[in-house]
């Protein structure tokens, strides 16, 4: 199976749970419903779901281990010669008073490739034992008007509806309750790893080094995904305000804001804006596709979900076309077009028949519509796919966590680019 660039789906992502019954309607904090897709009724009442972790260590290169009790510096120095799994293990065990106490920047770390992959150590570490992007203190409220920490938002002239298009994509409409946290209010991985990052930003810009700042722009999809879907509105908005202060004019990092920004006009414009850099970015049109149904415009849905399969089919992009095949077919059974919809899952079904969601999606169909006997059967086909081990990891159940899913192939190439 082949996928364009790093659009493959990790199947350390994700691994799956016995539930006895699909949760009612698909929403942003669930990954499986009934009906695969969308809010509805439940017509499948048993099955398997499958449910977002952290992932554990991600996997790289072979590495020796390292000893027990090692300290920082051998840490970073295992790391970056070939032994990154075995660095990060051994940092993610580490307590957060030891982490505190003897994480320092090494004295030798002045060029900022050693800087770059000080920040992708902690993030990895801070990712394997799910403390990265976790607030350390209760933060209170800031009254509505309080921009106080935001300044350097507010300078950027994009997007062009003004302050407060751009005050939504980061807290949030009007009427939720918004709130400004600063950098300290988080743990000591994404902390001091952002400020590292930023370090690296302004070094390789001075040095034209374009591929350190790939590889930042790398870290800021990966951690920004990583702390998007859990922490809802206040979801380390120093990290997301960065991110588009270093590389707001660059489509994949609006895709990235686009997958988890507030309100809908800050989410649609974010979305149309990464396009226009990159018509080919199916990911965004698939987004787009959806938000547009979920807002009721079918007729446009539609065209843009059609034009994102034509795209990812055309790039060999199986994991988005199969994710455009669901949301269409989805648009076409809100729309009583049962036909249309049957085939759209059922092309998903032949893209790839390990993934579960398109047979889920299939079965509620059938069963929906007077065909109990083949719904269940479509429905059985799941349940054994859910008790398999080899069962391939479904795009749909990772659509949540913005670009998270491309995370193992992210970081492995940022380890490649780290190394002295």
């Amino acid at each position: 199976m082949v996928y364009r660039r790093t659009d493959s789906v990790d199947p350390e992502a994700i691994r799956f749970s016995k539930l006895t019954h699909y949760p009612v309607g698909y929403n942003r904090k669930t990954t499986m419903s009934g009906r695969a897709i969308g809010t509805g009724r439940v017509c499948l009442c048993s099955a398997l779901a499958v449910t977002l972790l952290a992932p554990a260590i991600l996997p790289g290169q072979a590495s020796s281990a390292l000893q027990a009790g090692q300290s920082f510096l051998a840490i970073v120095e295992q790391y970056r010669s070939g032994g990154a799994d075995a660095a990060v293990e051994e940092l993610s065990r580490w307590d957060v008073d030891r982490v505190e106490r003897e994480v320092t920047v090494p004295p030798n770390a002045g060029d900022v490739k050693s800087l770059a992959a000080l920040a992708l150590l902690l993030t990895e570490a801070g990712i394997a034992n799910g403390r990265f992007g976790l607030p350390t203190r209760a933060v209170g409220l800031a009254p509505r008007d309080d921009w106080r920490r935001l300044e350097e938002w507010r300078k950027l002239e994009w997007p062009s509806g003004g302050i407060e298009n751009q005050k939504d994509i980061l807290l949030g409409s009007a009427g939720t309750n918004r709130r400004v946290m600063s950098l300290a209010d988080f743990d000591i991985y994404s902390r001091t790893a952002l400020r590292l990052i930023r370090d690296v930003v302004r070094g390789s810009r001075a040095q034209a080094d374009t591929a350190l700042l790939g590889v930042c722009r790398s870290w800021y999809i990966v951690a920004g995904s990583f702390v998007s879907p859990y922490q809802s509105n206040s979801a380390h908005m120093p990290l997301r305000r960065a991110a588009l202060v270093d590389f707001g004019d660059h489509p994949e990092v609006l895709l990235l804001v686009g997958s988890y920004s507030f309100g809908w006009p800050a989410r649609q414009a974010t979305l149309r804006r990464a396009l226009a850099l990159d018509p080919l970015l199916v990911e965004a049109r698939v987004r787009l596709g959806h938000q547009l149904h979920v807002r009721g415009d079918h007729g446009e849905a539609a065209r843009e979900l059609e034009r994102a399969v034509s795209d990812a089919h055309a790039a060999s992009n199986i994991a988005m076309e199969y994710l455009g095949r669901l949301l269409l077919g989805r648009l076409h059974e809100d729309a009583r077009r049962t036909k249309e919809a049957e085939a759209c899952y059922q092309a998903a079904v032949a893209l790839s028949p390990h993934w579960l969601s398109a047979h889920v999606a299939l079965g509620s169909l059938r069963v929906a519509g007077g065909d109990p006997e083949g719904g269940w059967a479509a429905g059985r086909v799941a349940m054994d796919l859910g008790t398999s081990p080899q069962s391939d990891s479904d795009p749909w159940y990772q659509y949540t966590r913005a670009q998270y899913w491309q995370a193992r192939s992210r970081i492995e190439a940022m380890r490649m680019a780290v190394r002295p």
